[in-house]
């Protein structure tokens, strides 16, 4: 009784591993994004230019408020850009 019980929660833990590195494996297959170390380089990149910065909208009241400084003012000087996978 005793051996099945420890190869029952063997090969429980053995499957549990197996769907986890699966779920992982797919993840990484699906979500692509592109990364750019500066506006410069995305720029330079891609052809397009960036000509404005956008206020995330749960921060926007904040800023109204006065209890946070303007997106311009929050970011660094050279931000790092990133394509969203979505909009």
């Amino acid at each position: 009784m005793k051996k099945c019980l420890v190869r029952i929660a063997v090969l429980s833990l053995v499957f549990s591993v197996l769907v986890c590195f699966s779920a992982i494996s797919f993840a990484q297959e699906t979500l692509s994004s592109s990364q750019y170390s500066s506006p410069a380089e995305y720029e330079e990149v891609t052809g397009k230019k960036i000509t404005s910065f956008s206020e995330a909208p749960q921060l926007a009241e904040l800023v109204e408020r006065g209890e946070l400084p303007p997106v311009e003012e929050r970011l660094p000087k050279n931000p790092v850009v990133i394509e969203p996978w979505e909009e």
